[in-house]
């Protein structure tokens, strides 16, 4: 799927980048023969507005083109001639060329009235196969022939086709090495969530294969006569065990949908998220005891935040639940709430095995667990990521940072005054102020 993305991704690119090319290059090509059809034509009223024997100051007549100009009476006799460089003195070649100019269909009136007082009519073409164009003006003392060879601006136009082609054949294979790069680096995030979503599923029909095996075992086990009161008693027990992780686990992976799908409801009010810290602790201490563990905080007075109580805590259920399960024995857990300038900082440090740098970038990925082996023990990898999914719908951040043994889980808040000062929208990033 991802590779069809990928080369669909190309495909359309080039698309675009081809009609782009082709467009830019047959204007250039066309605006160019355009400009010098324009300036050859110039050409032609000059010589053909400027009496013989007179040149205009700072002009050369030849304009880098030969020519032929040809003064005829009424009754079509040569009274005049001009001739700078044109490569056709053939006397049958240029009666052919003076027929085909005094046989031309009439233009629009004549453009070089100032020039040429009482101009009528004018005939313009080109005569591909002599390479030469005309204009014939009629006026009342007679006509007036003027052939200018364009043989170098046929060139010069082909020339311009063929550099177009080889810029354009060098521009699309650029564009084409450019677009797969551009499209690996486009289509990344997406190829990351498809693994992501795969594994997911994977993780989460592998978390979920386990309890039901059991439950189904020990249902089988239930209704076979072979066992006593007391078996059948522990099979249920161990059923009902298994249902409520399940549910716990669905719970959870719901949770995370919720929070995927922007559906997550949070009743924001202000708090005191010390009072806050202080209630999900007291709830803690009997737990610590039983694991010989100690709980110790230091929080700060009136750090007031905007956010769900029932979510907030949440997220402090999961880091004292967290540190309960992966610290150390008969060591101590220090929760300490800090109030900085426009926000406070939350942290949860115990004492256990030092989290690698590998496993600090991951472990908020969801079924994520530093200690694999720990697969039995109700955890399933999703409270970080769940507790992160709630940090961020606050606009604020969560992080973890392992020294020594010493592990220590980061939130990071804004607190009341900051919303106060600096008003935002709930679904403004942080990150925009």
């Amino acid at each position: 799927m991802i590779k069809k993305l990928r080369l669909k991704f190309i495909c359309m690119n080039m698309t675009i980048v081809t009609a782009i090319l082709i467009t830019i290059l047959c204007a250039i090509v066309h605006l160019t023969g355009q400009n010098l059809e324009r300036n050859s034509m110039q050409t032609l009223h000059e010589l053909a507005s400027e009496p013989f024997g007179e040149k205009r100051p700072g002009r050369q007549p030849d304009l880098h083109q030969p020519y032929l100009l040809l003064r005829l009476d009424t009754d079509g006799t040569v009274v005049g001639t001009d001739n700078s460089h044109f490569p056709i003195s053939d006397s049958d070649t240029l009666e052919e060329l003076i027929n085909t100019a005094l046989d031309a269909p009439a233009d629009t009136p004549g453009k070089i009235k100032k020039d040429a007082p009482k101009a009528i009519r004018e005939r313009s073409g080109t005569i591909p196969d002599r390479h030469v164009r005309f204009l014939c003006l009629d006026t009342p003392q007679g006509k007036c022939l003027v052939f200018v060879d364009i043989s170098g601006e046929q060139g010069m136009r082909s020339s311009l086709i063929r550099n177009c082609i080889l810029i354009g054949i060098g521009g699309f294979l650029l564009f084409f090495l450019i677009s797969i790069l551009f499209a690996r680096w486009a289509i990344k995030p997406v190829e990351n969530a498809w693994n992501e979503q795969k594994q997911f599923v994977a993780d989460a029909s592998h978390e979920l294969k386990t309890p039901l095996t059991v439950i189904l075992t020990n249902a089988e086990l239930l209704q076979s006569p072979e066992y006593d009161a007391n078996a059948k008693t522990r099979f249920a027990d161990n059923i009902l065990t298994m249902s409520r992780q399940m549910r716990s686990l669905v719970e959870g992976l719901l949770e995370l949908s919720r929070a995927d799908n922007g559906s997550m409801d949070l009743a924001m009010e202000n708090l005191d998220f010390g009072v806050t810290t202080e209630t999900a602790l007291y709830l803690f201490e009997p737990l610590y005891f039983e694991h010989s563990l100690s709980l110790r905080s230091e929080l700060a007075d009136d750090v007031w935040v905007k956010g769900s109580p029932t979510h907030l805590k949440q997220v402090l259920d999961i880091l004292l639940d967290n540190a309960l399960k992966y610290s150390a024995p008969d060591s101590e857990v220090l929760v300490k709430l800090e109030k900085q300038h426009h926000c406070c900082l939350l942290s949860v440090t115990s004492c256990g095995d030092t989290i690698s740098q590998k496993d600090l970038k991951h472990i908020f990925q969801r079924f994520y667990r530093v200690d694999k082996s720990r697969t039995g023990s109700g955890s399933y990898g999703l409270g970080l990521s769940i507790a992160e999914s709630i940090v961020r719908k606050h606009h604020g951040k969560i992080w973890a940072e392992s020294v020594d043994g010493r592990n220590t889980f980061f939130v990071w808040l804004k607190t009341l005054d900051h919303f106060i000062l600096q008003p935002f929208s709930l679904h403004e990033s942080p990150d925009k102020q």
